[in-house]
């Protein structure tokens, strides 16, 4: 009886240990997610704003071509 509880014991054990390890990975997925969603945004940004500083470029290029 006392060998069943005890092996019992073990595979509960094991099992939070494996949950925790879980949690643990997917704080650090969730982690990693939002690092590289906020250098995105960053990228966009920059994207945007050169591609804003081209049209404008373009612009005066038309106007010194007249």
């Amino acid at each position: 009886m006392k060998v069943k509880i005890q092996q019992h014991r073990k595979e509960v054990e094991q099992k939070l240990e494996d949950t925790i390890t879980t949690i643990l990975t997917i704080s650090e997925i969730k982690a990693s997610i939002e690092k590289a969603a906020a250098e995105m945004k960053i990228t966009r940004e920059d994207m945007l704003k050169v591609h804003r500083k081209m049209d404008q470029n373009k612009e005066e290029v038309k106007k010194n071509m007249v």
